[in-house]
């Protein structure tokens, strides 16, 4: 059948279409060739406290931003930007091209075009930063910019996560400490440099660091020297056709001249692990190839170049055999690896989990993880047996605008972007089922704070044996409550989750417990030989005032609530379903707080405090000669003497609690491990368990009947406890609403009051930067939000 149709026409090879790439945009093609000369030009740095800073799209300066919590949804983005003040006149107005953060991400380098360098401290808030070194002594001309720099390591042992192994069911993680790589600020010790120069060479270097100290290491920071002496030994040369001619097919016309080097990375040897044979040093060069405008039909393409850094004896002439030494010197070899490419132009690279792991970012806004040995990407395994990165179960960002600059978070998780409008842009981790399920649970936040716990290895049992270091001294506690109580918090004007609240409590117990410890552990102290006496003091008694309000209020309020749950009970004392399902319905907190021995403990060091302040008043005002002094002990035994609920009383119910557990633990023969689950349980669950069932009836009965006995509960049911936020009625709403109280210090924040605001837990606190009379562990203690977060000052809001 004759249809009119030519099927060669139709399927034959000629025409050919031709499929052309997108051209190269001009600001990349800028981008490429910044990277090209110099090291120094990275616009966008995040901090490891959270602070990301950026240039300004104008290169005058450069501002901050941090990760923040919305206070009325609990939802987290990034903050306003804040302008850093006067950076344009301490530069000059040079142009900023390149930010870097200290290791302990305080300190920031800003690094202008002619050479002159910057440090900024950040002083309590992240959006504070002052300028501790200005480029005044720095010489500034065209042949002075800094093309490469990198901070001291500090000689400090670092925490490396090993990877996660599965067995029996479960994850087992592994931790190591491991030494950084030196040389240390103020330690001898030596380095290599790697550079590449205007004739397109490539010289490695070893640089020997010698600080000029005697054998008696300085005794202040004033004392240590201003620069070390510095000896440079030339190792090996490297020309750039040797790179490009094993990287390309030279016989492609014209190639050579689309390589751009973008990156010229050292790698350190890897952690030793025991058994595995140590790792070398690398030398990882990135090529860019940058088709020209007219070529559209060739694609960009970043080319990772790598040399392994090894050692081997020199060979010597045999006249060196009849010298005395028999050391041989050792030579460096460069041994050439496989060249690994991508299909797009890599505008940085990270180095994560101890340079085992690199984050790649690419001009067209993607961002993959390598392994170093190999450099391959990580693959997704979805039933992995050995995890050691979240993209290998199927983290990764999504792909994105294209951008010029990325930096990553600490943690690797979050990222920011900049464009080539100046644009700041967060992007996050997501997995690539758009959501995790949690089929075992049902509910992934418990989940997740489980087994933070057990992979830090924290135990939170103290209900036989107390360990004050873990208890006071634990950051990684400090942490995993201020974890638990950011998942359970939708905003200030929402109820948090009971498990939040217990937690948050918590953390509000431990600094109030360690502020007494630390007023009664100054006071028994010695200061130039001199005993120091700070209880008669009366900013001391001043500074304490509210602490003990706070206490004395939150004794009563949990009293009350524990009269009222004992009424909500009624005959069920004993079924634990019901027990649970009244806590959380009401959201009551005293029971889970006063059961946990970690809250437990806290309020019995508060109550040492409080019973040894009311003593201390009444003693101070037999000697007290000054009206400041006067008032300032009579404040304190206003509160002792007015509480429907004394201390005493509170004490001997939390002594009775602690013994009926203890017994109750006992009884049943529990072992460490047994009871370190039930502890974790009724911490971030709030679930009491079976096991202490008896001991919830004892204490809302006999217990309570004693303390009832001795107190009006009446003056509980009508007292206001609305200011400590953790009431759920009509009044506690209201407050939560139009009252603000510093969390740090306990009182109510004036209108006006300068402020600074937690960015996780959003709690705010007056802005008061401590002063040369000020006492020194409550300007340590501030320094950090009770949540163990950090500070951004803000305007007081309306």
């Amino acid at each position: 059948m004759d249809d009119g149709l030519d099927y060669d026409d139709l399927f034959g090879d000629e025409p050919t279409i031709a499929i052309s790439s997108p051209p190269i945009a001009p600001s990349l093609s800028q981008r490429v060739d910044e990277l090209r000369t110099s090291g120094c030009c990275q616009r966008i740095a995040w901090s490891k406290l959270g602070c990301v800073a950026h240039i300004t799209t104008d290169g005058q300066g450069f501002g901050v931003r941090s990760l923040l919590c919305n206070s009325e949804t609990g939802k987290w983005s990034l903050s306003d930007d804040y302008p850093v003040p006067r950076a344009q006149m301490a530069h000059e107005g040079h142009q900023i091209v390149h930010l870097s953060w200290h290791h302990s991400g305080s300190e920031l380098a800003v690094i202008d075009a002619l050479g002159g360098i910057s440090i900024y401290t950040m002083v309590i808030a992240m959006n504070r930063l002052t300028a501790s070194r200005l480029p005044i002594a720095d010489q500034e001309d065209d042949l002075s910019g800094v093309v490469g720099m990198a901070w001291m390591n500090l000689e400090r042992p670092f925490a490396m996560a090993r990877p996660a192994g599965k067995s029996d069911g479960q994850y087992h993680y592994n931790w190591s400490s491991h030494k950084p790589t030196g040389p240390f600020h103020p330690l001898d010790g030596s380095l290599l440099l790697v550079v590449r120069t205007t004739s397109l060479q490539y010289r490695l270097y070893r640089i020997n660091v010698d600080w000029k100290l005697s054998s008696q290491q300085p005794t202040s920071q004033s004392q240590l020297p201003f620069a070390p002496l510095l000896t440079i030994h030339p190792i090996k040369t490297l020309s750039s056709s040797d790179i490009a001619e094993s990287t390309v097919n030279s016989t492609t016309a014209g190639i050579n001249d689309q390589i751009q080097v973008t990156h010229v990375e050292l790698l350190p040897p890897l952690p030793p692990v025991k058994g595995v044979k140590p790792s070398l040093p690398n030398l990882l060069i990135l090529a860019a190839i940058v088709p020209p405008i007219d070529q559209s039909h060739q694609s960009a393409q970043t080319i990772f170049v790598r040399y392994e850094i090894g050692s081997s004896p020199a060979v010597l002439v045999p006249s060196f055999d009849q010298l005395g030494s028999k050391k041989n010197p050792q030579s460096l070899d460069l041994k050439r690896l496989e060249d690994i490419r991508a299909e797009s132009i890599a505008i940085s690279i990270h180095q994560i989990s101890a340079s085992d792991i690199f984050a790649v970012a690419y001009s067209d806004g993607t961002i993959e993880y390598r392994h170093r040995q190999g450099m391959s990407v990580v693959a997704v395994e979805e039933q992995a047996d050995r995890i050691f990165s979240l993209s290998q179960v199927g983290f990764a960002f999504p792909a994105d605008e294209a951008c010029l600059y990325v930096a990553l978070s600490p943690c690797a998780c979050l990222a920011v972007k900049l464009n080539g409008e100046g644009e700041v842009k967060l992007a996050v981790m997501k997995h690539h089922s758009g959501g995790v399920e949690n089929t075992q649970h049902g509910h992934l936040g418990l989940q997740f704070i489980n087994e933070t716990y057990r992979a830090l290895g924290l135990s939170v049992d103290h209900s036989i044996e107390l360990h004050r270091d873990q208890l006071y001294r634990n950051i990684n506690l400090q942490r995993c409550l201020s974890m638990q109580d950011s998942l359970g918090f939708s905003g200030q004007g929402s109820q948090r989750s009971l498990a939040a609240k217990v937690a948050w409590l918590t953390l509000d117990l431990r600094l109030v417990a360690l502020k007494f410890a630390y007023t009664f552990n100054q006071s028994g102290s010695k200061s130039n030989g001199q005993s120091q006496n700070d209880f008669t003091k009366a900013d001391v008694f001043q500074m304490l005032y509210p602490l003990v309000k706070w206490s004395f209020d939150l004794m009563n309020f949990l009293v009350d609530e524990l009269l009222e749950l004992a009424n909500l009970l009624k005959d069920h004392y004993q079924d634990k379903q019901f027990l649970q399902k009244t806590l959380l319905k009401h959201n009551t907190c005293s029971l889970p707080i006063l059961f946990c021995s970690i809250p437990r403990n806290y309020m019995r060091q508060s109550c040492r405090g409080l019973r040894g302040l009311g003593a201390s008043s009444q003693k101070s005002i037999e000697y007290a000669h000054e009206e400041e002094q006067l008032y300032a002990f009579n404040s304190i035994l206003d509160i002792v003497t007015a509480s429907p609920v004394k201390v005493t009383q509170f004490e001997q119910l939390l002594v009775d609690l602690e013994s009926s557990i203890k017994a109750a633990y006992q009884d049943r023969e529990l072992g460490e491990a047994d009871r370190a689950v039930i502890e974790k349980e009724m911490l971030t669950s709030t679930e009491i368990p079976e096991i202490l069932m008896p001991v919830v009836e004892k204490a809302l009965t006999s217990m309570l009947t004693k303390l009832r006995a001795e107190m009006d509960p009446s003056a509980l049911h009508f007292a206001d406890h609305s200011w400590l936020g953790l009431g759920d009625d009509a009044r506690s709403v209201a407050y939560r609403k139009s009252g603000m109280v510093d969390v740090m210090r306990k009182v109510p924040l004036k209108k006006g009051a300068k402020l600074r605001r937690c960015t996780r837990c959003c709690s705010f606190s007056e802005d008061i930067l401590p002063q040369a009379s000020s006492i020194p562990w409550i300007a340590n203690l501030h320094k950090n939000c009770v949540c163990a977060s950090v500070w951004i000052l803000v305007s007081p809001p309306k």
